[in-house]
């Protein structure tokens, strides 16, 4: 029984001990923490003790004209009176290496990493990186021995120093310099006139004169391509214009080709005005003249030399592939009246196997005797083919201009009278008295029709 209290007691003993050295435990980790705590909360204080000195130091750095230092403090002038060379002291900046001795030593080394590199030496390629290294901690701490401001950018007294100054002055003075210079550069960026300090951002003043100077050379360029269009009525040959009815020729004209064409007595139908380069940009008079005026075509060819009329239209949008490149020109090419039906098969079997497999637009689109203007839309390239007045025909919409013939109606009727297409290709103009024997039959008949 004894025996049993004792160990009842011994063990009672033990668990204090245990506590104890549990709450002695528990002591030295707080101890511990709180000591680490401190330490870590007096290098934060020091740190930001340190950054503050700094900022304090680099705010009269850049502020002041001149920087004093307690043992030496000189003020060094240019001869330009616009700037001052700062002197700073050596104590200050740590000894003195010569910058561009360094710059080559780091250019030598790029030169045999690279060399390393190309020969695979990854033992050398080491080495040399931790000589680049080195130096470039070596560049990067060496300071600048003399340090040039423009005295035009601050307003304070060179005998300025750094302890004249309060932290709040500093910030104050660093704030009213910051929005001078924004100022100063807003002034700069909107200015028509501007300094040497701006050579970089281009000269304003001569950037307009060169702007203008092009405006003006690419409008006297088309000043004169409009003064030499042979395409203006005034500028056609006399002798090729077809005599037309006045209510319906004030905004159009026909006439026959300078050159000898593929076929007998093909003619072009042409905008009077200068800048109506498609038949999809003229108004609605214009479309009226240009069918009464196709209707009177076919009406003449029928009865004069038993002929169906195609006309045909192929627009571009760039102004070199077009036939004229301010007015619009559509083709009106006689073929008898046996070939009318193979004529439309042909068109229709050529424009499904012209460009792409995989087109945007649909290839071929049906007339059905509507003007093209309600098929086709505006600002594309475009063909399109009537036979006969009434336009019945197909139209295809380029898409791919570089790929596409700009003779492609003309080849498909060569094709279908198995002559040579390059006779029209060439299209070599003919002297005047050439062409008057070619066209003076077809114009007497022209004008016993009108």
């Amino acid at each position: 029984m004894v025996a049993e209290e004792n160990s009842k007691i011994s063990d009672k003993g033990s668990d204090e001990d245990d506590n104890d050295s549990d709450e002695s435990g528990l002591f030295d980790l707080i101890r511990k923490t709180s000591y680490q705590q401190t330490k870590i909360d007096k290098s934060k204080l020091n740190k930001a003790t340190q950054e503050a000195i700094n900022n304090r130091i680099r705010y009269n750095r850049e502020l002041n004209t001149s920087i004093k230092n307690e043992t030496n403090k000189k003020i060094e002038s240019d001869f330009d009176p616009s700037t001052r060379t700062i002197k700073i002291d050596e104590n200050e900046t740590g000894s003195y290496l010569d910058q561009r001795q360094i710059d080559l030593e780091l250019n030598s080394l790029n030169a045999k990493l690279i060399k390393a590199e190309m020969m695979n030496d990854r033992e050398n390629m080491k080495k040399i990186q931790e000589k680049i290294e080195m130096m470039k901690k070596i560049h990067h701490n060496s300071s600048t021995k003399y340090v040039h401001k423009s005295i035009s950018s601050y307003s304070k007294s060179s005998n300025d120093c750094y302890g004249e100054k309060s932290v709040k002055e500093l910030y104050l003075e660093s704030k009213a310099l910051t929005s001078k210079g924004e100022a100063w550069r807003f002034a700069a960026s909107t200015s028509k006139i501007r300094d040497a300090d701006d050579e970089y951002e281009g000269n304003c003043q001569n950037s307009k004169k060169a702007r203008l100077e092009r405006d003006q050379s690419v409008f006297l360029k088309e000043r004169s391509e409009d003064e030499k269009c042979l395409w203006c009525l005034e500028r056609r040959a006399k002798h090729l214009l077809l005599k037309l009815p006045t209510e319906i020729s004030e905004n159009c004209y026909i006439s026959l080709t300078p050159y000898r064409p593929c076929l007998p007595n093909i003619c072009l139908l042409i905008a009077k005005h200068h800048f109506i380069r498609s038949s999809l940009d003229a108004d609605l008079d214009t479309w009226v003249q240009i069918r009464q005026l196709m209707r009177k075509m076919s009406a003449f060819f029928d009865r004069a030399y038993d002929c169906t009329v195609l006309f045909m239209e192929t627009f571009f949008m760039s102004k070199k592939r077009n036939q004229s490149r301010h007015h619009f020109v559509i083709e009106c090419v006689p073929i008898e009246n046996q070939f009318a039906d193979s004529a439309k098969i042909y068109f229709y079997k050529a424009i499904n196997e012209s460009g792409k497999e995989w087109a945007i637009n649909k290839k071929l689109i049906k007339l059905d005797k509507n003007p093209v203007t309600k098929k086709l839309p505006k600002g594309l390239p475009y063909f399109w083919v009537s036979i006969g007045p009434e336009f019945n025909g197909y139209a295809h919409i380029i898409e791919d201009e570089d790929h596409f013939d700009a003779n492609f109606g003309l080849d498909i009727i060569c094709s279908l009278y198995e002559i040579d297409s390059n006779v029209e290709r060439s299209r070599k103009k003919e002297n005047y008295d050439q062409q008057l024997e070619r066209i003076k039959n077809f114009k007497q008949k022209w004008n016993n029709f009108i």
